[in-house]
């Protein structure tokens, strides 16, 4: 499932803790088995919201090791 379909929400993310207010950067990480669409739109979903307010902006991928 993706991002978006299981109900994974930037907004929520954003407001999950006070301190993250003023943040911009997040970082996301994927196991090999998640599908390259499912990065991107999970990326898409913590960048803006649904009007196009940025939540956070700077993305990072990280890679597990």
């Amino acid at each position: 499932r993706s991002a978006i379909t299981s109900g994974f929400n930037g907004v929520r993310l954003k407001n999950a803790n006070a301190s993250f207010k003023d943040e911009t950067q997040v970082t996301i990480t994927a196991n090999p088995g998640i599908d390259y669409q499912t990065v991107i739109r999970t990326m898409d979903a913590v960048r803006r919201n649904a009007e196009g307010e940025e939540l956070f902006p700077d993305v990072h991928f990280g890679v597990p090791r």
